[in-house]
């Protein structure tokens, strides 16, 4: 039987709009690498394909180069690099076995492994004897670090930035756009005067006589106004300065991060429209979808997929179209619809933005919510939906 909505309600403060202002761009430091490239995702801390199946790296391949025959490949399927691909940070382009372009990281070639059937599943890491692993994101242990600087993700900055000893977000200044005073707020990353350069992280001498850390040739600063793990108020503050990434994430075209003052940050189209994701109902302790509270569950947002908007729903909620050449990257992906069309995905949970929202920094379609029962009857027709599904922004 037809799913029949039996009730819909708003939340009061949905009328709220959005009181920031649109992200200059610097915020997402955009010589940074990708943590990963066209045509790889993640699904943390595992790197994935398109699909979301683990991809792995083997011991027995030389640096970018496979050495994964035909009977290795009934159980290993090479990660096939897109045509135009280049390589980005610890991405690099590999030849397979046979020649053609293989996606690798930090050199070693990357698979998908047969036996994996479900998205997370990692049968495969550890098999033949430790031969194959699962390639992770990065690590701390990994990145050659000054004492007392750590990496973090940071959702507001769509990428893992640099944080000091008290875990508060690193930006890095570029010099080269004014020659104007730096505001007292901006507070310097100093360095002892016995420290020595280390891996990406030089010495920076200031006119004072102190020392300053630099993180790729750009000295490092935190803002006196953060003042909680994750704040990157200092976006927008000055355009010199932006968000010290060491890797960033994928933001499909003419999609952005905006600040709102009662939601922290939320995605949106490039005109400053939320964009939006249907999710099922979850008790929430707190605030009513209080700041980042509810960012979803991934294999929720699967199971709903497109069917948590109906033909009736579609005339006020539009699907977040992917071009034809579009490919999915970190958290994004891409899922075809039935009329064809490629609507992308965030995190597992399928794209919208909504008809009611006329302006830069409308959200009207938030905390919007459907009671689902079937015709005739009092118990949920399609089974694999929840019973009640709910309208939220998108929080990065």
């Amino acid at each position: 039987m037809p799913l029949r909505h039996v009730l819909s309600l708003r939340h009061v403060l949905a009328c709220a709009a959005f009181a920031g202002v649109l992200s200059s761009g610097a915020a997402f430091a955009a010589d940074a690498p990708f943590a990963a490239p066209e045509g790889v995702t993640l699904q943390s801390p595992y790197f994935t394909d398109g699909s979301g199946l683990t991809l792995y790296t083997s011991k027995a391949d030389a640096a970018n180069k496979s050495n994964c025959d035909a009977a290795c490949a009934e159980k290993w399927k090479a990660l096939a690099a897109p045509p135009k691909a280049k390589p980005s940070g610890d991405w690099t382009v590999a030849r397979g076995f046979a020649g053609e372009r293989q996606w690798a990281f930090r050199g070693q070639p990357v698979y998908t492994f047969a036996d994996d059937k479900e998205i997370g599943a990692v049968k495969g890491n550890g098999a033949q004897n430790g031969a194959w692993s699962a390639a992770r994101l990065e690590t701390v242990d990994e990145v050659k670090l000054p004492a007392g600087l750590g990496i973090q993700e940071v959702n507001d900055a769509a990428g893992r930035s640099l944080i000091d000893h008290r875990n508060m977000t690193v930006y890095a200044f570029d010099a080269g756009r004014s020659k104007q005073p730096v505001d007292r707020n901006w507070v310097p990353l100093f360095a002892a005067q016995i420290a020595a350069p280390i891996g990406d992280f030089t010495l920076h001498n200031r006119a004072d006589g102190a020392q300053q850390w630099a993180f790729r040739g750009r000295p490092l600063y935190t803002y006196a106004d953060d003042v909680n793990p994750g704040h990157t108020k200092g976006i927008d503050v000055d355009r010199r300065f932006s968000v010290a990434l060491v890797t960033r994430y994928f933001m499909p075209p003419n999609t952005i991060i905006r600040h709102n003052m009662g939601y922290g940050t939320v995605v949106a189209t490039a005109d400053g429209r939320a964009l939006y994701m249907r999710d099922g109902f979850r008790y929430q302790v707190g605030n009513h979808h209080s700041r980042a509270a509810s960012r979803g569950v991934p294999a929720t947002g699967r199971r709903i997929g497109t069917r948590g908007c109906d033909a009736k729903c579609l005339q006020t909620w539009k699907p977040y179209i992917a071009a034809s050449d579009a490919s999915p990257s970190g958290h994004w992906t891409i899922i075809t619809r039935d009329d064809g069309a490629r609507q992308w995905v965030y995190q597992g949970y399928a794209v919208y933005s909504y008809t009611g929202d006329k302006k830069a920094g409308d959200m009207t379609g938030n905390d919007t919510y459907d009671y689902l029962i079937s015709e005739g009857a009092d118990r949920v027709a399609d089974a694999t939906l929840p019973i009640s599904l709910n309208w939220h922004v998108i929080y990065p």
